[in-house]
């Protein structure tokens, strides 16, 4: 699948979720302490134009979804492909599953 559609599939999901809150959604005021925290990660080529526009996306959906929602808040953490596709792609998407584990705390 390519990167791209996947990004998108990725974005849509989010917004998805994060505009289903919209209702109740409570901004700064939220107390800090009752966030859960959730990861989410993905293997982007940051060198591109489109790994960039697609790095921008990614962070305003999660500030969207960050704002939308009392109890939940995304961290993302993105990874660097450096242009290969395929060989340092698939390293980097299995060093950022071993190094960060995605569970909502």
């Amino acid at each position: 699948m390519s990167p791209v559609i996947l990004s998108f599939c990725m974005l849509s999901l989010l917004l998805a979720v994060s505009t289903t809150g919209a209702d109740e959604a409570a901004g700064d005021h939220c107390p800090s302490a009752s966030r859960k925290m959730g990861k989410i990660g993905g293997v982007i080529d940051t060198g591109s134009r489109v790994g960039k526009e697609m790095k921008v996306a990614m962070e305003m959906a999660a500030e969207d979804f960050a704002r939308s929602s009392c109890s939940k808040q995304l961290v993302l953490q993105l990874e660097d492909s450096s242009g290969d596709s395929a060989g340092d792609a698939s390293f980097s998407k299995a060093s950022l599953l071993r190094s960060s584990t995605t569970k909502i705390k």
